[in-house]
This record gives structure tokens, C-alpha cells and sequence, in this order.
């Protein structure tokens, strides 16, 4: 998977600002939203805005979904940090 983020990471500078670089972004944050859920949100917020000045609707709804999903794991990830911290006092 790694080497698909990097190609996709890699090719998307590139493209056109078209469907298929909708497209690509889309991808590339649905691949790297358990690892990287900054970029992730990027890039769907970004796919999603693209999609809306192309009126590519597809490519839009996936764009807000891939926010929307990387925003709710990276969310998660911060609440799960705090907990294992106040979990951690109780050691002492």
C-alpha cells in the first residue's frame, strides 16, 4: 500500500485539475486515513472543493465522506490519547 500512496503522492502535483485528479486525491486520502489523518482531511476537503468548481458530484460527495471519516479517526485518536494518559495516573 505504501508504494500506492507514494505514486499517488507523487503524481497527483501533476495533474490537471480535472476529474482524474479528483479522483486521485480521493484515493490517496481514503489510503492514508488510518495513518496520516491530517493529510487525509486535506485531501478530501481539497477533492471535495475541486468537485465543486468542476460540478464532478461523485467526486464531491467522496471528497466531503473522506473529510468526514479522517476528521472522525483522528478525532477518536485524540480522545483515545487522553484517556490512556488519565489511565496512566492511577499507576502511580
Amino acid at each position: 500500500m505504501e508504494e500506492k500512496v507514494d505514486i499517488l503522492r507523487n503524481n497527483i502535483p501533476g495533474l490537471k485539475d480535472g476529474r482524474e485528479k479528483v479522483d486521485a486525491m480521493n484515493e490517496l486520502s481514503w489510503l492514508v486515513r488510518y495513518e496520516r489523518g491530517e493529510e487525509g482531511e486535506k485531501l478530501g476537503a481539497d477533492a471535495a472543493e475541486l468537485s465543486k468548481k468542476l460540478k464532478y458530484s461523485r467526486g464531491r460527495a467522496y471528497g466531503k465522506l473522506n473529510q468526514a471519516v479522517n476528521m472522525h479517526l483522528r478525532v477518536l485518536d485524540e480522545e483515545v490519547i487522553s484517556l490512556l494518559m488519565d489511565a496512566l495516573d492511577y499507576f502511580d
